[in-house]
């Protein structure tokens, strides 16, 4: 990780903004932060932590010191910075709590913390993409992109004062959490507490399932009725169980049937004697229906009577009723009359009709009244209106003799856009030509690497074949000067010799002991084929890889590539010029096309406005002479109709009196009351004559009814009708008697009715067929329960056996699976009996990452101190430790006196320089252990003052050697020989007013 600018602004001692830029300052390697002491060096390391983890470097410190006492209350505190890691480029930026004041009134407000994290293209993007805005989300994506969590990077990054000193002399204990938070190694531990724990339940597992096999064997027990079984008596137990269970189930099926068969018998026999007893009380019963049928008969003729006189004594209700209506609509018709004013031999209707034609002669003039007050008005108000016109016109025309010249400057700003944007192809053409030239550049240039990687495997092929050549070719003559020992050695005692054919062989030759035989002699012939077919093969690949070099050569030839970046950008600029004037072009066609739309609007506006004025005068002088018309109408209609108000139901025409309406629109209004009054006495007249027409056809209609349903009078009639209560006794008599007779002759019409009538056994004895019955039934019963009982006993014996079985396979199954649970957890817990040294596992994880903090720190420590000390670990219980031995404990190696010191009996500046190379083995054990983490990035905040100038010297060359792998160091320190061996520094200075302020030295 490379950290590029932090920003930071009422921040601890910083009132003012504060910029650092560390890209530039670790341009050599190693740069200095420098000052007195307590002026804010530390303030800047803690900025960075802030920025990055929301928290300080030191333990001991508390945000409070963020805030700067110095600032404004009002000015917002906040650190930003960007970073470079492999995930990419960020910027962070971070405000932390505090107090400011309100906005209204007095006192302060808390303001909450707050964060922002953007990614960016490159560390001078000033916009970048936003990552997130939430403080925990931001935490785990900074982790995430920097690859360490808070507290390795202040192992690892930013040395914080007296922090790795603090580490050289603690306790092992506390060295064991510190190295486990930063190894992580806490998953050891758990996984050794996880193996404890699985140890106890598997061995409770094995328990519980010895448990379950006694348990399924005493079920087993119970089941078969036997005392203390065993697993070799279960078979045979279950044999005879069985067998029981087969027999008895024989014997319940024998006396199931003997019981059906009784049960059979006794239904029989109760049906047949059922059935006669039925007939017989059915036949009683018709008896006693017809000895009624008489009475019968007379309650439904008095019901037929009573009917038919309640029809004619409705209609005559009907008539009574009518009666009663005529005589009322009678007296209301002469009331209404009278109240109307209408003499008793007038014509209502004559005189109405007479009424609606005057009303209807001058209605529409009502409408005309109304209007003459508004249509003076109108007249008044259309000359003001046409003075209006006449102005507006005026303005008018002079805004349409200004737009031609508007209009033409228009047209030379669109023109001169579209001759810019006419370069546009052209450009855009070179843009995409010095594109394809630089695919071909950047081919050419991998085709050049494609090239050198053949030519690298083609040398190394051949290199290959002619190694494997050379060992077929010595093979072979090895084979060829041992050729006799390989003749020797098949030669039998009576076979002839295959050079000399003789049978006698007084001195055979023995094959030496590395002689090849043919098959080695073909398998490295075979291996040198197949070395020579790679190499034809390679040599094929690196011809089409020169023959597309040649050919990238030739399409590109001396084309430069900075040259080409520079026409790149002369054309995309072109490019954008281009578009820049057809946007314009487009903007002013836009703007002309809405200056032709608004003249026109001004033309048609001139027209109508014109057109409006003519119209206005033309009308106006017709609607004064109308209005004078229509005046003149109005006031002889008024004095017609107060004549006819005055005096309604005369033949002759008054004069208007004082009480006549004043307007035509009251005259109307009363003439149409009369003509009200005068339809409802129309009505009414109408109404009396309807009822007592209603009088006469009621009269008829019970005339009629009498004759049809045979009476004589009206009388007569009603003293027939009977009340509710009785119609319903009769009526419920009526229809008991001829249910009851239909359900006697549907019984015996029933088939085992009608039977019974030919059934004429007299043995029948139901008692006797239920005690046999019955005995049937108990037998069948005890044959059942037998049975059931054997089978269940049988079955559930069956079951405990599987159960028992599966339970015996199961707790062998957990026993073997445990025993490998067992061993394992011992050993990762440091059991004795399976682990003699003790040590858990956690413990062995963490005494190997140790050993190798040690192993590094050593190697820087030997080129310090003229190579006086050493660092070893220890097995011992440390001074003031209270835990258990760690093998986490260190001891320092004095090579001058060959002895073994306490980290704690060294002097200030030895402790510096020890503790120093402690954490810096430290930081490349952890970088290694996060998966190889890029470290760019080093912060040294430690006490050099301590050191002689050889000690210094040595320091200073071990830090960098840190920057020949391209990292940048920081040395925080007051000491002022560092200035001069340093050029490249921050200087932090008090200022007159309390804070302090940084300046840059590059």
């Amino acid at each position: 990780m490379y950290l590029h600018r932090l920003e930071l602004r009422a921040i601890g001692p910083y009132p003012d903004l504060v910029t650092i830029d560390f890209a530039a300052l670790a341009a050599s390697g190693v740069f200095l932060l420098e000052g007195p002491t307590g002026s804010g060096k530390s303030t800047i390391i803690d900025a960075v932590v802030f920025a990055l983890y929301g928290g300080l470097a030191g333990e001991g410190s508390t945000h409070d010191r963020l805030h700067s006492q110095h600032a404004d209350p009002g000015v917002e505190p906040f650190v930003e910075l960007v970073f470079e890691t492999g995930a990419g480029v960020y910027r962070v930026r971070r405000t932390p709590q505090y107090d400011r004041p309100k906005q209204r009134g007095s006192g302060t407000v808390r303001q909450q913390a707050s964060a922002q994290l953007f990614r960016l293209a490159h560390p001078a993007d000033a916009v970048g993409e936003p990552v997130s805005s939430r403080i925990p989300e931001i935490g785990l994506e900074v982790a995430r992109v920097v690859g360490l969590d808070r507290a390795q990077f202040l192992q690892t990054v930013v040395l914080p004062q007296g922090e790795f000193a603090r580490f050289l002399r603690s306790p092992g204990e506390d060295r064991r959490k510190l190295l486990q938070s930063l190894f992580g190694t806490q998953v050891y531990d758990r996984t050794a507490d996880e193996l404890a724990a699985r140890r106890r339940a598997v061995q409770a597992e094995v328990d519980a399932a010895d448990a379950r096999v006694r348990d399924a064997l005493s079920r087993f027990g119970q089941a078969a009725g036997v005392d203390e079984p065993d697993e070799q008596s279960v078979p045979a137990t279950l044999d005879g169980l069985r067998a029981l269970a087969a027999e008895t189930a024989v014997r319940r099926a024998e006396a199931v049937a003997a019981s059906d068969r009784a049960r059979a018998h006794e239904q029989d026999v109760a049906a047949r004697l059922t059935a006669r007893a039925r007939r017989s009380a059915l036949l009683d019963r018709r008896r006693e229906l017809d000895d009624g049928a008489e009475r019968v008969a007379a309650a439904r003729e008095r019901l037929g009577l009573a009917e038919r006189a309640s029809r004619v004594t409705a209609s005559a209700d009907g008539l009574d009723a009518a009666r009663g209506r005529a005589a009322a609509t009678a007296r209301a018709a002469q009331d209404l009359r009278a109240r109307s004013g209408i003499p008793a031999d007038g014509d209502p209707a004559a005189r109405r009709a007479h009424l609606v034609a005057c009303v209807g002669a001058v209605r529409h003039l009502v409408a005309v009244e109304d209007s003459l007050p508004g249509r003076r008005r109108a007249l008044a108000d259309s000359a003001v209106r046409a003075e209006r016109l006449v102005s507006r016109v005026a303005e008018l025309d002079r805004a349409l003799e200004a737009r031609p010249a508007e209009r033409a400057t228009l047209v030379d700003e669109a023109r001169a856009a579209a001759t810019a944007a006419g370069d546009a192809e052209p450009a855009r053409a070179e843009v995409e030509r010095l594109g394809r030239l630089r695919a071909d550049l950047d081919a050419r240039d991998a085709a050049a690497a494609a090239v050198a990687r053949a030519e690298q495997v083609v040398t190394a092929h051949r290199a290959r074949a002619e190694e494997l050549l050379r060992t077929e070719q010595t093979l072979r003559t090895r084979r060829i000067a041992g050729l006799a020992g390989e003749l020797g050695a098949a030669l039998g005692a009576d076979d002839p010799c295959p050079v000399c054919g003789a049978l006698e062989h007084p001195d055979v030759a023995v094959p030496q002991a590395d002689h090849p035989d043919a098959d080695a002699v073909d398998a490295a012939a075979a291996a040198a084929r197949a070395a020579e077919h790679a190499l034809g093969d390679a040599a094929t690949a690196l011809a089409v890889e020169r023959s597309a070099l040649d050919r990238l050569r030739a399409v590109v030839g001396d084309t430069d590539a900075d040259a080409l970046s520079e026409q790149a950008t002369a054309a995309a600029a072109r490019v954008e010029a281009a578009h820049t004037a057809a946007v314009r072009v487009a903007e002013v066609e836009r703007r002309r096309t809405a200056h032709d739309e608004e003249t026109r609007a001004l033309e048609r506006e001139h027209n109508a406005v014109q057109a409006e004025h003519a119209v206005l005068l033309a009308t106006s002088s017709a609607d004064a002479d109308r209005l004078e018309q229509d005046a003149v109408a109005v006031a002889d209609a008024l004095e017609r109709a107060a004549a006819l108000v005055v005096d309604p139901w005369s033949q002759a025409r008054a004069e208007p009196g004082p009480t006549a309406p004043a307007s035509l629109h009251r005259a109307v209004q009363e003439l149409d009351a009369l003509v009200d009054r005068a339809g409802a006495v129309i009505t009414a007249d109408e109404r009396a004559v309807a009822a007592a027409q209603a009088v006469a056809e009621r009269d008829a209609e019970v005339a009629r009814a009498l004759a049809d349903q045979d009476f004589d009078t009206l009388e007569s009639a009603r003293a027939a009708v009977l009340t509710v209560d009785a119609v319903s006794a009769l009526r419920t008599a009526v229809d008991s008697a001829e249910r009851e007779r239909a359900v006697v002759e549907a019984g015996l019409a029933e088939p085992a009715v009608v039977a019974a009538a030919e059934d004429t056994d007299g043995s029948l004895d139901l008692d006797a067929a239920r005690a046999a019955h019955a005995a049937a039934a108990e037998a069948a019963d005890a044959a059942t329960r037998a049975a059931v009982s054997a089978a269940d006993r049988a079955e559930s014996a069956d079951r405990c056996a599987t159960d028992l079985a599966r339970a015996v396979r199961a707790r062998d199954d957990t026993s073997a699976r445990s025993r490998a649970v067992v061993r394992l957890a011992d050993v990762a817990n440091g059991v004795a009996a399976v682990n003699p040294t003790g040590i858990t596992l956690g413990t062995y994880v963490l005494m190997r990452r140790f050993e190798d903090v040690v192993a590094a720190a050593n190697d820087r420590l030997r080129g310090m101190l003229a190579g006086r000390f050493t660092l070893e670990t220890s097995d011992e219980r440390e001074t003031g430790s209270r835990a258990r031995r760690t093998g986490l404990a260190l001891a320092v190696h004095d090579h001058t006196t060959d002895t073994r010191r306490a980290p704690g009996s060294l002097s200030g500046g030895e402790t510096f320089t020890v503790s120093l190379c402690l954490a810096l083995g430290l930081a490349d054990v952890v970088q290694a252990e996060a998966g190889g983490v890029s470290l760019g990035t080093l912060f040294v905040d430690e006490g050099f003052g301590t050191l002689d100038p050889e000690t210094l010297d040595d320091v200073i060359g071990q830090l960098a050697r840190l920057t020949a792998g391209g990292r940048q160091v920081g040395i925080v320190s007051h000491v002022e020989e560092l200035k001069q061996r340093i050029p490249e520094r921050i200087a932090v200075r008090r200022a007159p007013d309390g804070g302090s302020r940084v300046t840059t030295t590059v």
